[in-house]
């Protein structure tokens, strides 16, 4: 390279200006090749290809998930081909991880992944709007590959497009079509053509629908019966609709192979097993009934015939006092369901096998509406060497086990609460969860009052001061012959009664020196006696508790603090006081007042937050 003065012609300026940058062109590429090669020395990146795949598989999975819709990125897992050439390499060799279409990539991408996916089953889904219903109609080549498609519609405008839509493909078309949801939130409903159930040409060719859910459609109730391989079918309908009862009743008669129903609709005119035959339904697992009243409920489920280990969901409404609705047929539903789950629980525990309802969980949800499940206990896979005992779900956090019996029930009105519960198959209950911030339902012991008598109920877990004030109210309260509280002060002079008596029976055998040994052995046996009777005398509510737990309450109001102290010395001076109290997320708890409790219970935890 020749040395350049300022009288140097351009020429050679520019050719040394060029030679420069091809030396620079080259360092960057060498720079490039040693950062790649530094790359592969990464654990990450010797990754065989499958096992990065399956990893970016599980993160598009995780990051679609309908929880994380409005938190996401809009661009986030196609960036994945963008992060070094082996994650591209390996991404673009896997055409399931472009196979998942939704809405908000936009067209650039949407397109770009219709083509990277290749030949692999589609799913397609997202709110369709004026700005993306192109999508829609763009999917129209590639139907022929779909096995789900997710639609929701805000507008009618989007209606009549996606009813086009619908009405130019069939199940000839769709041959791989195995999950449809249609969200309708219109005043107009979504009109759902038969050739998606079945082929025009050959009506015996019904496709491979194994879900369905739709909301606000219409649709022939005929075409959905012969969907003969449905699994899952969940049906909602605005409130102005009026349900074809008997349409529906013949829809569920034509699909054994149900596993999951869901009904969210009015029914009326529900005729008895007696008049058309009970409705079996053998493999179904899980029943949603929602938007109905007590007496709608409680016809449908005496005529289902469903097996023993179905979870039920139930919501419904029962909004005066003088609507007998709940006691007319919903309660003798329930009672004969709850029957068939305690010889369920009998058999078990006859067996050795653990499988009952141990936990019960009321929780207040609005203004008049209360949430009762009840839970079977958490199955966890335990090796030989691990504890048999499960770790307890830390309160108020919810249960990781679903519910087996889930009822919602909107009425302002306690007796309707307790009229359900007292008919619940609580006997092996060791668990009761309380959820309420409110005084009125499960602070009235006519409430409260079905758990009293419990001889399994270990734990009493409350969130909030009102549901505290429904527990503690009740703790130093004794149980009589009939179940009810005692009069504690007749109870004291029975005791001096007794005592008195004791003094003057020892006054009268000291006198006697003859037998003085055996009279003194049959004292201390009368004395062992009394004490053990004096001990059964004195059964209070709860007779089992052992922890309580008790979360978000502020114990400002120094009634509410004093009453627990006093219900849980009382029970410690009786003998049968509670060993473990935990408080998490409490408030206005000075030092003396965690010692005074300290006194009269086993151990006092203060959990963190």
């Amino acid at each position: 390279m020749s040395e350049i003065t300022a009288l140097s012609p351009r020429p050679s300026i520019s050719a040394l200006q060029l030679q420069i940058d091809e030396k620079l062109a080259a360092l960057a590429y060498a720079a490039r090749e040693l950062k790649a090669q530094r790359n592969t020395t990464i654990p990450i990146a010797r990754l065989p290809p499958e096992i990065l795949c399956r990893i970016f598989l599980c993160v598009r999975d995780t990051q679609l998930h309908p929880y994380l819709k409005f938190i996401r990125a809009k661009h986030w897992y196609p960036r994945i081909s963008h992060v070094c050439r082996t994650w591209r390499a390996a991404a673009l060799a896997c055409p399931r991880l472009w196979s998942t279409l939704e809405t908000f990539y936009g067209t650039e991408w949407a397109h770009e992944m219709l083509a990277r996916s290749k030949g692999v089953p589609l799913k397609f889904s997202g709110d369709i709007s004026e700005a993306n219903v192109h999508l829609l109609l763009s999917l129209i080549p590639h139907i022929a590959r779909v096995r789900e498609l997710h639609l929701s519609l805000a507008t009618p405008a989007q209606c009549i497009e996606v009813d086009q839509f619908l009405a130019a493909i069939s199940v000839d078309d769709v041959p791989l079509l195995d999950h449809l949801i249609i969200t309708s939130r219109t005043t107009t409903p979504t009109v759902i053509p038969d050739c998606i159930f079945h082929s025009q040409s050959t009506p015996s060719d019904v496709g491979h629908l194994h879900y369905l859910e739709l909301f606000n459609c219409t649709f022939s109730w005929t075409a959905l019966s012969s969907l003969a391989e449905l699994t899952t079918l969940k049906l909602s309908f605005s409130p102005n609709t009026e349900a074809p009862t008997h349409d529906i009743l013949q829809a569920l008669r034509a699909l054994p192979q149900l596993h999951v129903l869901a009904l969210a609709l009015p029914l009326s005119a529900i005729p008895s097993p007696a008049t058309d035959g009970p409705i079996p339904l053998p493999h179904l697992t899980s029943l949603h009934i929602t938007d109905t009243t007590a007496h709608q409920c409680g016809a449908l489920l005496a005529l289902l015939v469903l097996p023993r280990t179905t979870a039920l969901h139930l919501h419904f409404r029962c909004p005066a006092p003088s609507d007998n609705d709940v006691h007319s047929l919903f309660l003798p539903t329930l009672t004969t369901w709850s029957q068939t789950q305690t010889q369920t629980q009998t058999q078990n525990k006859n067996n050795n096998n653990n499988k009952t309802l141990t936990t019960i969980e009321c929780t207040h949800v609005g203004e008049d509406d209360i949430i009762i499940r009840l839970f079977p206990p958490l199955e966890l896979p335990l090796s030989s060497s691990q504890n048999p005992t499960p770790t307890p779900t830390p309160f108020p956090f919810p249960l990781p086990t679903p519910p087996l019996l889930e009822i919602r029930i909107s009425s302002p009105y306690p007796r309707y609460v307790y009229s359900l519960l007292r008919v619940l198959p609580l006997a092996s209950l060791t668990t009761l969860r309380v959820l309420a911030s409110f005084q009125v339902m499960f602070a009235s012991p006519s409430v409260m009052c079905a758990f009293w008598a419990l001889k399994e109920l270990g734990t009493v877990c409350v969130s909030g001061e009102d549901a505290l004030r429904g527990v503690v109210g009740a703790l130093g309260v004794e149980l009589g012959g009939d179940g009810d509280g005692e009069d504690e002060d007749e109870d004291e002079d029975e005791d001096e009664d007794e005592d008195a008596d004791e003094d003057e029976d020892e006054a009268s055998d000291g006198e006697d020196g003859d037998d003085e040994d055996d009279s003194d052995e049959d004292e201390e046996d009368e004395e062992q006696n009394e004490d053990e009777a004096d001990r059964n005398a004195h059964i209070y509510v709860f007779p089992a508790l052992t922890t309580l737990h008790i979360s978000d309450c502020n114990f400002h109001e120094a009634d509410l603090l004093e009453q627990l102290t006093d219900g849980l010395r009382e029970r410690h001076e009786r003998g049968c006081g509670v060993q473990t109290l935990r408080l998490r997320a409490c408030y206005s708890l000075e030092e003396p007042a965690l010692a005074a409790l300290r006194e009269v219970v086993g151990g006092v935890e203060m959990l963190q937050v």
